[in-house]
């Protein structure tokens, strides 16, 4: 069992060819806006430019295929797929309970990769519209799991308003919030890896948060998250630390 974090890279890829419509454009993908969506139908295909960049995950966020939908993901150094190939799989959209709303499709590759050119298809079941909102591509940071006490909280955005004999809500989302700490962290992999991430994450960066990857109910769990709160850093001795950290849902 294992927590994984997967943030975007230094620099955000870029979008070298798509299959997506025009009005529900593949620039979509790499924007933290669950309202927007890129749309594409039967297949929806993406084609990124990972320049330098190393990876060895793609996470398809908030996407609406069911869970016999596949993905296919490749790396090549061309970007049409025909030369340098280093990696060509196709794996379930997802598994286990099904999720609330939308899926999230969580894909660790077999290694790390470098190639500078990385394909995603996402393939529907018949010409049905396929949407994603958010497309991750980059290296997971993954931990034995989260402390125990880890609390989450629905959190409402309803406006409540009360007068003399009167109450009116507006309906608005909810949204998961999570108080979960990170320990026992050595301190090779704090400064080579929870250091540079926290410092690029702040307040303002999207990094998806999975509290245990081999749940079935990774689909209800799995989240997009911000930092609500500066993450707190507490040297427990002289070679381990702990993350405190407050996160809400995107």
């Amino acid at each position: 069992m294992s927590a994984v974090f997967l943030a975007p890279p230094v620099v955000e890829p870029s979008i070298v060819s798509d299959t997506a419509q025009a009005s529900a454009p593949a620039s979509r993908v790499l924007l933290d806006e669950p309202g927007l969506v890129a749309r594409g139908t039967g297949t929806l295909s993406v084609t990124f430019d990972m320049g330098s960049t190393a990876y060895d995950t793609v996470a398809a966020i908030r996407n609406n295929l069911p869970a016999a939908a596949t993905i296919r993901v490749r790396a090549a150094s061309s970007a049409d797929m025909t030369s340098g190939v280093s990696l060509d799989t196709t794996v379930q959209a997802w598994s286990g309970e099904a999720p609330t709303t939308k899926a999230i499709s969580y894909i660790p590759l077999p290694a790390i990769y470098t190639e500078r050119y990385v394909r995603v298809d996402l393939i529907a079941v018949g010409a049905s519209l396929v949407e994603v909102s958010r497309i991750i591509i980059g290296k997971r940071i993954e931990v034995d799991g989260i402390d125990r006490g880890a609390t989450q909280t629905a959190v409402s955005g309803s406006q409540v308003d009360d007068g003399p004999g009167w109450t009116t809500v507006g309906e608005a989302r909810t949204r998961k919030k999570w108080a979960a700490n990170i320990g026992n962290i050595a301190r090779l992999p704090y400064y080579r890896e929870w250091a540079p991430f926290l410092d690029r994450m702040g307040k303002h960066t999207g990094f998806l948060f999975i509290p245990q990857t081999a749940s079935t109910g990774l689909q209800q769990e799995a989240v997009l998250v911000r930092n609500a709160d500066d993450p707190k850093v507490t040297d427990l001795s002289s070679e381990r630390f702990q993350i405190e950290m407050s996160l809400f849902e995107v």
